[in-house]
């Protein structure tokens, strides 16, 4: 196992020297002055050599950066909210955020592509390779987990270098249980490790618990004071490294990242990549032929019946996103529910002061959240790639009275369809505000409003900017830097109020404005500026 890791680290030096001393080549006032390939530079033995202390410096590094980047996290934190950190606030604040880190992070499954290029290259087993990264590799990361908490914690927060070296231990331990955890997702399908959908909703649920954590001050005093429950901790992390050591599936885990290499190979090649997302399955192109569809379906025509088709058989694709985010809509909310019974009951909570975090946090996260979740390009691109590159070559189909008339049944179709989300939203806003002890303040009644304001403003936004700026080429290339520079000025404009703060009722008096004039504008502009240019290009 050792010869295998020293393997693994040449490589891994080679490879990046490999990368700098191809660059030099490229430079015209050496390319004549160096040699084809750096082997021949008398550097091959030192690199050898230097593999392991290379390694150990990087695990130094990265485990440093990582501690004093979330140290900043916390201190902006405190700054925001003018609270006192502590030693042992500060290590709660830490072991909170690792031991989130771990639940979509794998070190086996991120190390799928290197073990199956051991094993066609080198003829390494692939089992051997997953082993190396489950032991060396998470020995080698809990050093510099150690280095990067001893200089943060114990030089910078004050907290004594046993507790330090006790989060180390700990985080390690839990770090073994989850890689165990992901191995058994991934049999089953679902690997967290690289899914975009369970990173972004990790990212919230840590922010949120992070600000509660800072805000409450929230320690835990019966973890860090008691040194012996590393015990059952280790006890937990030795079954789960037996259970990996004796996983049978390393090599599903290579094919898996083999496929994945290969799919990445294609985007970057252009093969298929850009109607890859809204391409359409078999079920979905039957999706109108039950009895309750056909009907609604016969009793249309035009326009009317060409976009129902269309939205009836693209809603698997659109409403997915829309779906996830009413459930963790709906999650929070339902967390709101049981808080707001266990603090009449315990009284653990103090909500009258808890009112200026959550104005904060929602006039934060609220536009950024529902931007990501119905503001996505995957309409407008399924629009073009499986409506309009065909229509948009016939005449009438760009007529003033026929494009004002496909963009109203097409914004019709769109609010219905997000239309679960704003009502979620509404649902969640309504239990933290009525169901708790928060008062009741005319700004906060106006969230409602805004809510709305913010549902219609981005999904106007979407079909208006398609519409007069029509972005896309034939092969479905974002052509249109006016285009790309309004959805830029949109997604600034979503993260606006983290830097701001501004008051609530004036944010959403801005913003029920703000739709207000750009339906107008949309209604003016759209019939007199899409037939010149909603168009092929």
């Amino acid at each position: 196992m050792w010869e295998l890791y020293r393997m693994e680290l040449k490589y891994e030096v080679c490879s990046n020297l490999n990368y700098f001393f191809n660059f030099l080549k490229k430079r015209k006032f050496l390319s004549s002055r160096l040699p084809d390939d750096f082997h021949y530079t008398g550097i091959k033995q030192f690199v050898y050599g230097f593999s392991l202390i290379y390694k150990i410096l990087k695990t130094f590094v990265k485990g440093s950066f990582l501690a004093y980047l979330a140290f900043f996290m916390y201190l902006a934190l405190i700054g925001f909210m003018d609270k006192t950190s502590t030693p042992d606030h500060l290590q709660s604040f830490f072991f909170i955020l690792y031991l989130l880190s771990n639940l979509v992070s794998s070190a086996v499954l991120e190390a799928g592509q290197k073990m199956h290029f051991f094993h066609e290259v080198f003829r390494q087993p692939a089992r051997e390779v997953g082993r190396v990264e489950l032991i060396l590799g998470s020995l080698m990361d809990g050093l510099g987990r150690l280095f990067g908490l001893s200089l943060v914690l114990t030089l910078l927060g004050g907290v004594p270098w046993v507790n330090t070296l006790f989060l180390a231990l700990l985080v390690t331990c839990v770090t073994l249980v989850m890689e165990y955890i992901h191995l058994r997702l991934f049999d089953r399908g679902i690997p967290l490790a690289g899914n975009v959908i369970a990173t972004l909703g990790l990212l919230f649920v840590t922010l949120v618990l992070l600000i509660f954590t800072v805000y409450f001050e929230f320690t835990l005093p019966a973890l860090f004071n008691n040194h012996w429950l590393i015990l059952p901790a280790a006890a937990a992390a030795l079954l789960a490294l037996r259970g990996c050591w004796h996983y049978d599936g390393y090599q599903r885990v290579a094919r898996f990242a083999l496929d994945k290499y290969e799919k990445q190979l294609e985007v970057a090649a252009g093969i298929n990549l850009r109607t890859q997302d809204v391409k359409l399955r078999e079920t979905d192109l039957t999706a109108d032929d039950d009895s309750v569809g056909a009907k609604s379906l016969a009793r249309l025509n035009g326009y009317d019946k060409l976009n129902a088709l269309f939205f009836q058989r693209h809603r698997r694709i659109l409403a997915k996103p829309v779906r996830i985010a009413t459930g963790i809509a709906l999650l929070i909310g339902l967390a709101g529910l049981v808080t707001s019974l266990l603090d009449r009951r315990f009284h653990f909570l103090q909500f009258p002061e808890f009112g200026w975090v959550y104005d904060s946090t929602v006039s934060s996260l609220l536009p950024y959240f529902l931007y990501g979740s119905i503001g996505s390009s995957r309409l407008t691109k399924s629009l073009f790639v499986n409506c309009d590159s065909s229509l948009l070559s016939y005449g009438f189909y760009r007529r003033s009275d026929d494009i004002l008339k496909s963009f109203n049944i097409r914004l019709k179709h769109v609010l219905r369809l997000n239309l679960p989300l704003p009502v979620a939203l509404l649902i969640t806003h309504g239990i933290w505000l009525f169901m708790t002890d928060m008062k009741v303040t005319p700004a906060r009644l106006l969230l409602f409003i805004m809510i709305i304001a913010y549902f219609l403003f981005f999904s106007i936004h979407l079909l208006t900017t398609y519409y007069l700026l029509q972005p896309y080429t034939s092969d479905v290339q974002v052509k249109s830097p006016l285009y790309s520079v309004l959805n830029f000025a949109v997604y600034l404009f979503c993260y606006l109020p983290i830097f701001l703060q501004p008051d609530l009722s004036v944010l959403a008096l801005t913003m029920i404005g703000l739709t207000v004039l750009y339906g107008i504008a949309a209604r003016i502009l759209i019939p007199r500026l899409a037939p010149r240019t909603f168009h092929l290009k």
